[in-house]
């Protein structure tokens, strides 16, 4: 995952990371380890996020599943 680039599109939507995690169901904490790497998103808070953020499904991947292509 690319942290980075989903601060970067939180940012650009106005959502700091305790409003971001209200409406995706965790708590700011759980966030926040997600955020630094130490957990992972599940498929339904990417969905979640990706709605929120208005991520298009391109957009998505290059977020999250950036690790994933070689």
């Amino acid at each position: 995952m690319n942290s980075n680039e989903l601060r970067v599109e939180m940012i650009r939507n106005n959502l700091s990371t305790q409003k971001i995690a209200e409406r995706i169901g965790i708590s700011k904490s759980a966030m926040n380890r997600k955020l630094n790497g130490e957990s992972e998103f599940t498929q339904g808070e990417i969905v979640k996020i990706s709605h929120e953020l208005h991520l298009s499904t391109e957009r998505m991947c290059d977020i999250f599943f950036v690790d994933l292509v070689s």
